[in-house]
């Protein structure tokens, strides 16, 4: 906790004295969201969380970071402290806003170094390459994972063992592939539509966990996300953007092996955000 919570300050002191500077060339932004639910991609990461994020730009090109700490799943621990995340990203979008790519790294705390690219279990760590073609509000995009812990074998997806049961660990290059539309229905309020699925056996795939041997089931494919979400936005003096929103996320794939509920493949989301 001590270690996350320094890291951020420091990113954050970054961007709060960068911005303090004028750079022509240069845009920096900053923020924080509270959600009640973190969500990502249809996959429950956590409950009440708080996000803070920033970012440096310049000529299409654009570094950053994003971060979470909050509670853990409701679905499976309930309310409980101490799930955190700390993502780095680098991005270039060529002009007219057409075509954005991006390498983001996902860290996790799990006690393994920053930047491991272990494939044998130990580490949950990721990176990830991801390409997004936009034409007005409609986005297509493709996300693959292209080291760290994203591994599985036919006995055990998450086990420290490279040979578990006498099988190695398989490279999985979980993709997942989203169309986008976002709507501006006024100046003031926007419809976020979202549909996403994963064409392989990836970390979106996998079902019926066995708590007591550690033992799961992967799927070859994966309708993983349909979500919706409104958000209402507020400019403060022309430099502070203040939001509210709410939406809802189905798991479409984890309810064909599992009834629908809360928390694991369906849930609500409302939150508050500010943009610098």
């Amino acid at each position: 906790m001590k270690k996350f919570l320094c890291t951020l300050i420091a990113l954050m002191t970054i961007v709060i004295n960068t911005n303090a500077y004028d750079f022509e060339k240069f845009s920096v932004s900053g923020g924080a969201e509270l959600v009640a639910n973190y969500n990502f991609r249809g996959v429950n990461l956590g409950g009440l969380s708080l996000q803070p994020w920033g970012e440096i730009s310049s000529y299409g090109f654009a570094a950053g970071f994003w971060g979470s700490v909050g509670s853990m799943p409701y679905a499976t621990d309930g309310f409980k402290t101490g799930n955190y995340e700390l993502d780095l990203y680098v991005s270039y979008t060529t002009p007219l806003d057409i075509f954005t790519i991006k390498a983001t790294h996902f860290y996790y705390f799990d006690g393994s170094p920053y930047f491991s690219y272990a494939n044998d279990g130990s580490s949950s760590t990721q990176t990830e390459i991801e390409g997004t073609f936009r034409w007005e509000g409609l986005s297509v995009g493709v996300a693959t994972q292209v080291g760290g812990g994203d591994c599985y074998s036919l006995y055990n997806a998450y086990h420290s063992d490279a040979t578990h049961n006498g099988d190695p660990l398989h490279k999985m290059w979980s993709t997942y592939l989203y169309i986008i539309y976002d709507w501006a229905i006024t100046d003031n309020w926007n419809w976020k539509n979202e549909v996403g699925m994963s064409p392989n056996k990836s970390s979106y795939t996998y079902f019926n966990y066995n708590e007591a041997t550690g033992d799961v089931t992967h799927a070859n494919y994966a309708f993983n996300n349909i979500s919706s979400t409104v958000t209402y936005n507020h400019c403060f003096k022309d430099f502070v953007n203040v939001y509210f929103l709410a939406g809802v996320t189905f798991n479409l794939f984890d309810v064909s092996y599992d009834k629908f509920k809360y928390g694991k493949n369906f849930e609500w989301n409302v939150g508050v955000g500010i943009v610098l």
